[in-house]
């Protein structure tokens, strides 16, 4: 397989995840009573622009994926996994309040990352790393 089809389907496969995710309800999954249904539309829609110029090789487009997968990654990181390994900052820990299965143990106040982030988590990681190689390639 090559970079770019890697690429590709890693950023198609978080796209179908994150629009299943939330737009779906599944009770204990998700917590879809916050969410900004415009917002989301168009972050997808975004990335499946993206995920099509990935995999038709546009350079230009494949580089602006490294970059938002960049910023999401840290987005990501930023609302859930930084504020329950040290508790900062509290904005997060006070915005986080959904009613979804973890299975990480709760360290005081701390929120801890649901199921569906911790899944999202796994697919950032695994998009940001086959992107980022298909651009250097």
């Amino acid at each position: 397989m090559t970079p770019l089809v890697l690429a590709g389907t890693a950023q198609i496969t978080l796209l179908t995840y994150y629009a299943a995710s939330h737009w779906i309800p599944l009770r204990g999954f998700n917590d879809l009573r916050f969410e900004n249904r415009q917002a989301n539309f168009y972050i997808q829609l975004f990335m499946a622009v993206l995920a099509v110029s990935t995999l038709l090789g546009h350079r230009f487009e494949l580089w602006v994926a490294a970059g938002w997968y960049a910023v999401w990654m840290n987005g990501h990181l930023m609302s859930w996994w930084i504020p329950y390994l040290t508790g900062h900052p509290k904005a997060a820990i006070a915005v986080n309040k959904q009613r979804a299965y973890t299975f990480l143990p709760r360290i005081r106040d701390r929120v801890a990352p649901d199921l569906l982030h911790t899944i999202m988590g796994v697919l950032s990681v695994v998009t940001l790393l086959a992107t980022w190689r298909a651009a250097l390639s």
